[in-house]
């Protein structure tokens, strides 16, 4: 049975550099109380001698890890890669170290990552809540460590969140939809147990409600089915009948799929439909073909103002709720035009 190596302590370079092991500490972290030459002296020691710090064991002298777990649903989405990249960088800037913990949008795994993080002795948890408002509110109760929701919120909870105002950003988009003359249109939703989902749809009912268009103008696919046949590849035939000249998006990812759909049989976009998302990755990604969409203002940062509430949340655990909503802001790419077909489309107006 071959041996487990040695591990390298505080006292293996203690030793190896004729010192203390707390002047070994202590030069391991920088302290400007260790003079310049023996900082030097026990960093390259540590470095040759292959030292790797014990976290577990320092953070139960110190009831801190210095590590924060983002909890989150996946990573396919460009939006979601781009914002735990920002938030990654920030976190270290704070001399965090972050864990990233996935639950592919399960109600049992989210419970999991959750209980994860407190096992690692987590300082602090950045989530994006998946599971339902119930669910989620009876489990963030029970958290006894800072917890910050960013993306969406959950109702019933006293939780610091920061997110963009969904319910405003669905009434812009169905807005200015409107206001371009549509009167037909199709919504293809999100995940139907989080805030976001049932935000955006309310803020669409009520633009098309104010246009004092009929309840039946607006056609909704569940996630459920857009996810189904977009595994199956059977998209065009998921949209049919398309008699709605205006498709709105949960988000972007979702637009893409439909839209490059519908360009390669032989729609044109926003000529004989237009199409607006929620995002705007097209900002970040100047590859992707240009896509109308809600986000939220650029001169702001999610990142930046998740991990500051955090933050301030370690500092002063019994300070009051911290609550940023983003305004909504619309950007046009060039994928809604007014609307100039009065006509109703049938599955016999398929372009050839």
């Amino acid at each position: 049975m071959a041996c487990a190596p040695n591990r390298i302590t505080l006292k293996t370079i203690a030793e190896h550099c004729d010192c203390s092991v707390n002047t070994v500490s202590l030069a391991l972290r920088n302290d400007s109380r260790i003079s310049e030459a023996t900082l030097r002296k026990v960093q390259q020691a540590a470095d040759e001698l292959g030292y790797i710090r014990n976290n577990l064991a320092s953070s139960l002298r110190s009831g801190k890890s210095h590590m924060i777990a983002v909890i989150i649903e996946h990573a396919h989405n460009p939006h979601y890669t781009f914002l735990i990249d920002d938030i990654v960088a920030e976190l270290r800037t704070h001399g965090y170290i972050p864990l990233l913990l996935f639950t592919h949008s399960s109600e049992e795994t989210e419970q999991q990552m959750l209980k994860l993080a407190l096992s690692l002795s987590a300082d602090g948890i950045i989530l994006f809540v998946h599971g339902t408002a119930e669910h989620s509110a009876k489990m963030l109760r029970s958290l006894t460590l800072p917890v910050i929701l960013i993306d969406r919120g959950v109702p019933g909870t006293e939780m610091d969140c920061v997110c963009v105002n969904d319910y405003d950003g669905g009434y812009l988009a169905g807005q200015k939809l409107t206001r371009l003359s549509h009167s037909r249109f199709l919504y293809i939703a999100g995940p139907p147990t989080i805030e976001s989902q049932i935000r955006r749809q309310q803020g669409i009912l009520h633009a098309l409600q104010d246009a004092h268009l009929p309840s039946d103008a607006l056609r909704i696919i569940s996630f459920e089915e857009i996810n189904r046949t977009i595994e199956q590849n059977t998209i065009l035939q998921l949209l049919h009948p398309i008699n709605y000249t205006a498709i709105i998006a949960y988000n972007d990812e979702f637009a893409y799929y439909i839209m490059n759909t519908l360009r390669q049989n032989g729609y044109r976009i926003p000529e004989d439909i237009s199409i607006c998302g929620f995002d705007h990755i097209c900002s970040s990604m100047p590859y992707l073909p240009p896509l109308s969409s809600i986000s939220y203002p650029k001169d702001r940062s999610l990142a930046q103002t998740v991990v500051r509430f955090l933050l301030n949340r370690l500092e002063r655990p019994n300070r009051p709720v911290q609550i940023d909503e983003f305004p909504a802001v619309y950007y046009e790419e060039g994928t809604v035009a007014i609307c100039h077909d009065k006509k109703h489309h049938t599955d016999t107006d398929q372009k050839e």
